[in-house]
């Protein structure tokens, strides 16, 4: 098998989608949404008829935050910066490495990474989760026939909510500042699942652990991934309409812009 799968590169329009900011840990009590604009799907993606669709399956390429199962997109093109990620093939294998890692005179350059894409649930199969982190997903021979980025990636956009990160609150799970996460409002939420909150107005992302529940009301914590913040406890009654704090949605995955948003 190879270490990178080439999926057919097809991306429909969804048309204009909104993207909001979080809300940066210690401003929890900004009481406002912080809308960034709307964007293209091929802004987000930066997409090209040139880029390339791939996924991953190998976890020889960890280290450089993409792993087993993972989308990346990759532009044929040589990198401009020190930092950004190259995809270059021996005649044994394909490999990823930063652009100060490599000899351009010796491996073929398959071009540059702009996106790395990171699934919390199986892409078009949304509402099932992962078995295992250990057990990833991969496409079935039908919908690699059907593939299309857009679907796969972001879905329904009138089902979906697309949040910026700000901050390092969830970076022990690989979501770091910059990232945009993909929240769907449609889907059931299960402890420790990774959600998006409304807090005061605004929206953090957190690891939700189910404590207690009956027929009218529900606990649990928010955790955060990263030992430097406190956890938050979040309290619904059903029988009123959201006050304070409430989960709006799951995160279905995630966008790293490894090039400029």
């Amino acid at each position: 098998m190879e270490d990178l799968f080439f999926l057919p590169a097809f991306m429909s329009d969804l048309g204009p989608i909104t993207v909001y900011s979080e809300i940066k840990a210690g401003n929890a009590l900004e009481p406002y949404l912080t809308p960034l604009g709307k964007f293209r799907t091929d802004e987000l993606l930066i997409w090209d008829t040139e880029q390339m669709v791939t996924q991953v399956q190998t976890h020889r390429f960890a280290e450089k935050g993409i792993d087993y199962g993972d989308i990346i997109l990759i532009y044929p093109a040589a990198p401009s910066r020190q930092n950004d990620l190259v995809v270059t093939k021996d005649e044994f294998s394909f490999h990823i490495s930063f652009k100060h890692e490599i000899s351009f005179s010796e491996p073929e350059l398959i071009g540059t990474v702009t996106r790395i894409i990171k699934f919390f649930r199986p892409p078009l199969r949304k509402k099932h989760s992962f078995k295992s982190l250990s057990d990833p997903f991969l496409f079935s021979k039908k919908e690699i026939e059907n593939f299309d980025l857009s679907t796969c990636v972001i879905g329904n956009k009138d089902d979906v909510v697309l949040i910026k990160v700000a901050g390092d609150s969830m970076i022990n799970v690989g979501i770091e500042e910059g990232d945009i996460v993909i929240i769907d409002k449609t889907l059931d939420y299960y402890s420790r699942d990774i959600v998006a909150v409304n807090k005061n107005g605004g929206y953090i992302i957190k690891r939700f652990i189910h404590e207690t529940n009956d027929t009218i009301t529900y606990e649990g914590t928010l955790i955060s991934e990263n030992d430097k913040y406190e956890d938050q406890k979040i309290y619904i009654d059903k029988r009123f309409m959201p006050s304070a704090s409430y989960i709006i949605g799951v995160a279905t995955a995630l966008i790293k812009m490894r090039t400029l948003f």
